[in-house]
């Protein structure tokens, strides 16, 4: 069986010394890591504390299923396994209505065990899997959303004069940008002036000088989380303007 890798933290609740010592070195065989508690409030204590990837717990010591809501309410996905004896009096339907991914009855095997743990931290990961490819695929309809509208808008604008101001106002916002520029390059004066800019003044520079000048000059696209660590970044433009040195530079040409 493919392993995990071997940091999973899996939490016994067992009110029994001998079989909690037994429990853990089943699960430390596994692979995992393992923490053991006696009672319902310790559990709940050392969950409020510290990660764990899933919990088993005896049915005895489990204060009937209340515990699988209570820890829920800390740590909401967390994976129950209930392990049960030969007590009638807990259904296997009341078992998975209270919340619990599996159970295990005992006296049951290290192959069992892993199993059973292997197989639900593997239906863990693949539904956080499935989670994150939606939560991107929402992203991606998203910017092709935004796209096709900032598309729509453009070729809706037939005045030329009011085209680089819609543009750079759906840059910033796609981009969520702070200040955005639009610069034109003018090759008879070997400079680059500012056609349209937001919340920055209108200026110029040399071709081949600060992040623009370098971006006119390369055609290279420049994506930075801090400017000032770029040799060719003008500090003293940068201050006159009162940009800090944290924002968030995107510059392309």
């Amino acid at each position: 069986m493919d392993s995990m890798t071997n940091h999973e933290a899996v939490l016994i609740v067992e009110d029994d010394p001998q079989a909690s010592l037994m429990m853990t070195e089943l699960v430390i065989s596994c692979g995992f890591q393992c923490m053991a508690v006696n009672c319902k409030d310790a559990a709940m204590d050392i969950i409020e504390k510290r990660h764990f990837d899933i919990v088993i717990a005896d049915i005895e010591t489990m204060d009937g299923l209340h515990l699988i809501s209570d820890v829920r309410k800390i740590q909401s996905d967390i994976p129950f396994v209930v392990v049960t004896g030969y007590d009638n009096s807990f259904t296997y339907e009341s078992i998975v209505t209270a919340g619990a991914n599996d159970f295990i009855k005992k006296p049951f095997t290290t192959t069992e065990l892993n199993s059973k743990l292997y197989r639900i931290l593997k239906e863990r990961r693949l539904a956080f899997d499935n989670s994150q490819l939606l939560a991107k695929q929402i992203a991606s309809n998203k910017k092709i959303s935004n796209l096709l509208e900032i598309a729509l808008d453009l070729t809706a604008e037939v005045e030329f004069v009011n085209l680089f101001p819609l543009i750079i106002s759906r840059v910033t916002k796609i981009m969520n940008a702070e200040r955005t520029s639009l610069y034109l390059i003018d090759w008879d004066r070997n400079e680059i002036w500012t056609t349209v800019a937001e919340k920055i003044e209108y200026f110029s520079l040399p071709i081949g000088e600060g992040i623009s000048g370098f971006v006119a000059k390369t055609g290279e696209t420049v994506n930075t989380a801090d400017a000032w660590e770029l040799p060719y970044f003008k500090r003293e433009f940068d201050l006159q303007r009162n940009c800090s040195h944290k924002d968030r530079f995107v510059h392309a040409d």
